[in-house]
Formats: structure tokens, sequence, C-alpha cells
């Protein structure tokens, strides 16, 4: 399992492969894929974002900065994850009590701008806060083992619970945990 994360505003995210860095306020900036080799020669202060995710607009437009409650907008991200075997970015949406699922390309650049998956709510335009095996209450964090395909949640400090998924399977909107 080759991934570390630093929380405080942002999270980072590495495979052996590529680096992907990305900063969460309450939209999350994609500054690229960077071979691990030229990362520190790579990465500038001020550089600009690549792509973006959460800024609820149907194309990549960096000046909107909208939180909301659809598939393509968050309420307050803690926590994103990259799964590269399967190409896929885990966003941990709290303020919406959900786990959002976007599909990227090999490269980790995401499809398009909306999530294709939501765990933890039965759709992407519910947030409710009940304790059941299928919902989320506020995802704090996330972590994905690549190997068994299961992707842990810890839920609200409140509920005081982790929640696994196992995607082995597939995905389904909804779906309960394991």
């Amino acid at each position: 399992y080759n991934e570390f994360r630093y929380y405080y505003k942002q999270s980072i995210t590495y495979n052996r492969m590529k680096i992907k860095l990305l900063t969460i306020i309450s939209i999350i900036i994609i500054s690229g894929s960077l071979p691990i080799n030229s990362f520190a020669s790579t990465l500038k202060n001020g550089m600009a974002a690549h792509h973006l995710l959460g800024a609820g607009a149907a194309t990549e437009n960096f000046t909107v900065n909208t939180s909301g409650l659809t598939s393509s907008t968050f309420n307050g991200p803690k926590d994103v994850i990259y799964d590269h075997n399967d190409s896929r970015i885990f966003v941990a949406d709290s303020g919406n009590r959900r786990v959002l699922v976007f599909n990227t390309n090999s490269s980790g650049i995401p499809l398009d701008y909306t999530a294709d998956y939501v765990i933890g709510q039965p759709d992407f335009t519910t947030n409710s806060a009940t304790i059941t095996q299928n919902k989320l209450n506020g995802p704090r964090g996330i972590t994905y083992d690549s190997v068994n395909k299961f992707l842990f949640v810890s839920d609200n400090t409140t509920w005081g619970r982790i929640m696994v998924f196992d995607l082995s399977s597939g995905i389904t909107n909804g779906m309960n945990a394991s």
C-alpha cells in the first residue's frame, strides 16, 4: 500500500508511478500528474491548476466556487484519495454526508466534471443522517485497499464508526457497507 496523506486543508496522495497533488478548499483542484523524480523540480509556488472538480460548472471554470448538493458540487470536502488501479478519485464530501466517486483516465484526469457514483446516500440530491448500513453522517477520512478493493470511511465522531465498503463487485449508488 503506497500512499500517504497530510491533513490540513490539503491532501497529498501518491503512488510509485505518479504523484497527484490535490488541494481542498470547497473545490478540488488537481494540479497534474508528475513523475516522482521530477516532482520537487516541477512543483512551484503559484503554479496554475490543471483540472478542477466540485465547482458545479459544466466546464473547468476556475473562477467558480459553488457549494451544493449535486453530482458536481461539494459541501465541505474533507479528504481525497486516488485509486490508480481502477482510475477513480474518491472525495469525502462531509457536509453532504457522502463519498463521491469520479472515474478518471489512466493518468488520473477526471473524465468529466460530475461524479459517477455516490456512497453514503441513495442519490446525488439526498442529504440525510440516519444510522444504517448505507448512510453516512459526515465522512472525515477515507482510505482504499487496492488489493482487496475495500473503501474505509471514517464517519463523524458523533457516531464513532468506520464503514467498510467492498468494491470488488463494483460500485452502486447508496450501496451497503460490508
